[in-house]
């Protein structure tokens, strides 16, 4: 017989025979049987148990897979749908960006459009459409992002990025772009009526000899005219603040209204010139000759008055406080409610009454 054949075929068999053959034991037999009737007198209905056998463990016969340690190489968690790239594509203007930005504006057509209440329909290449300008939606999003855009300084650019605003209807990008519409106007405005030196002597050039010049409200800010005649001009109300006009002749000229603060007037003839009204704080007046010019009204204060000629100029409620008048010429001035409050060296000042 083939030594094979007396092999158990399996753990369980090998339990079962040994379990069989110690049972089957004379000498077992009787110290069960013993066992047996010493218990009884003891009037123990405990059962016997069988005495502990040495089995190999069973195998598992669960299906489930053992757990294994995590590792370090699994994928990335899948970020929330609000941080998920959202890939656009306007009019043939490609964009990446995210839900948060998109719906940063909650009651804009794209926070309804992204809001997952409505379909939308992705390209082959993934991209969601929108039939619509693409070239300004970098400025829609930069908005959605940061609340805030830097100057647009072409008009064109400025409207048509109005337009896409309201499109959207993202109304605090259309009222900043109304805004700054209108504040660019402003200063463009201000910039076309600011003459250069090269454009201010090329139109007194074009002035015929006979003629005055009328310049009424130009911007003449910070010219330097040092020596320039310009004789019985029209210069009301134009800006001359910090404007350079020493030594040059403007008599009989007329500025009335005109604002000439911090301007440098030295050596400059004046006369019979009209200033009433005038803002000329701080202004210098070193050695100019304003005689019977009419300055009644104007703010002088802090002016350098020293030598100038202001014999029988009109200065009737002119405001002096804080001015030079070291040598300056009063003689015949009218001063009539004239505020005088704080002039220097009034003991050199001819013709003033201490």
């Amino acid at each position: 017989m083939s030594l094979h054949n007396n092999l158990p075929s399996s753990p369980l068999q090998v339990i079962s025979e040994t379990r069989r053959d110690l049972i089957g034991s004379p000498d077992l037999s009787r110290l069960f049987d013993s066992t047996s009737l010493s218990m009884s007198d003891e009037s123990i209905s405990t059962p016997l148990l069988s005495p502990p056998l040495c089995t190999p463990p069973l195998p598992s016969l669960s299906t489930t897979p053992p757990l294994s340690a995590p590792s370090s190489s699994l994928e990335p968690p899948i970020p929330p749908i609000s941080e998920k790239q959202i890939r656009i594509d306007v009019g043939g203007y490609k964009f990446s960006t995210t839900l948060t930005t998109l719906t940063a504006d909650p009651d804009s057509m794209l926070a309804a459009m992204f809001s997952g209440r409505f379909p939308t329909i992705k390209n082959p290449e993934g991209y969601i459409f929108i039939d619509r300008d693409g070239q300004y939606f970098h400025h829609i999003l930069n908005w959605l992002r940061n609340g805030t855009l830097p100057p647009i300084e072409h008009q064109i650019e400025r409207e048509s990025l109005l337009l896409e605003a309201k499109y959207y209807h993202i109304s605090s990008l259309a009222d900043f772009v109304m805004n700054l519409d209108a504040t660019l106007e402003d200063k463009t405005n201000n910039r076309a009526s600011q003459f250069s030196v090269k454009e201010f002597l090329k139109l007194v050039n074009t002035v015929p000899s006979r003629r005055k010049l009328q310049l009424a409200s130009a911007n003449l800010t910070g010219l330097s005219l040092d020596g320039i005649s310009l004789p019985a001009a029209n210069l009301k109300f134009c800006k001359l603040d910090q404007a350079s006009l020493q030594y040059s002749t403007l008599s009989e000229s007329m500025f009335q209204g005109a604002s000439l603060n911090y301007a440098d007037l030295q050596h400059a003839d004046l006369q019979l010139c009209q200033f009433m009204k005038c803002r000329m704080q701080y202004a210098k007046l070193n050695n100019a000759n304003l005689s019977n010019a009419n300055l009644m009204g104007a703010d002088l204060t802090g002016c350098d008055l020293q030598g100038a000629n202001l014999q029988g100029a009109n200065l009737q409620d002119a405001i002096l406080q804080g001015a030079n008048v070291q040598y300056t010429n009063l003689l015949n001035a009218k001063l009539q409610g004239a505020s005088l409050h704080g002039i220097t060296n009034v003991h050199h000042a001819k013709g003033l009454k201490r």
